[in-house]
């Protein structure tokens, strides 16, 4: 299936279109933005538009389409649209050395995957952006939206998700002492991986934090 490069080509075909709007439901449940009057001491509206990806499996078949909506990254104003933008992340050094540790003493490793992490970090600056293309409200053209929480694109995406910290209340078993310490590792890992010393202290956390429904098994 051919990735669509204008937003028109998306909406005349249903599975891009339906991919559209399962983006705009994830910023829905999210509670992502508010439309509203632009104010008057709006000094900055940032644009948005659509990225289109076929996502693959290993074997390279399209098994869905995903539409993501975004800052294109040119269109924010220092201090006005954002300010600390530095976020640490996992180095690549960092995650051989913990394969080549699980490996070596026979640990097992779960990977799971958060669903649109990025519209889950709340924002501190003040960020208007347009309405999407081609999902304009027709009774407020005029309209803009105040985000509340971070969009793909923006500058302080990455610092708002990372300033969450662990954005999951796991309670502790008091029977298994280490499950909560390795919990925060799992959560700490920014590439989305969590190690685990037995397949028993493996699925009692799986169970717990797949309630939570931006969480997903990923395939590792």
């Amino acid at each position: 299936m051919v990735e669509p490069l204008k937003v028109n080509d998306a909406l005349g075909d249903l599975d891009w279109l339906i991919a559209m709007q399962e983006e705009l439901s994830n910023f829905k449940r999210n509670d992502v933005w508010t439309l509203m009057k632009r104010p008057d001491h709006c000094r900055n509206v940032i644009g948005t538009k659509w990225v289109f990806k076929n996502k693959q499996d290993e074997h390279g078949i399209v098994i869905f389409n995903k539409a993501r909506l975004v800052e294109p990254g040119y269109s924010q104003v220092e201090g006005v649209d954002f300010g600390e933008t530095f976020a640490p992340v996992a180095r690549l050094e960092s995650i051989r050395i913990l394969l080549a540790f699980a490996a070596h003493n026979g640990f097992k490793l779960q990977q799971m995957d958060v669903k649109s992490a990025f519209l889950n970090g709340p924002l501190h600056e003040e960020v208007y952006v347009k309405q999407p293309p081609g999902f304009e409200d027709p009774h407020f053209p005029d309209h803009v939206f105040k985000l509340k929480k971070a969009l793909y694109g923006l500058k302080q995406a990455p610092r708002s998700w990372y300033d969450i910290g662990n954005p999951f209340s796991v309670p502790a078993w008091p029977d298994e002492p280490g499950v909560q310490h390795l919990l925060d590792l799992f959560l700490d890992f920014h590439q989305d991986f969590g190690l685990h010393l037995s397949c028993s202290l493996l699925e009692r956390p799986k169970s717990f934090l797949q309630r939570e429904p931006m969480l997903n098994d990923a395939r590792v």
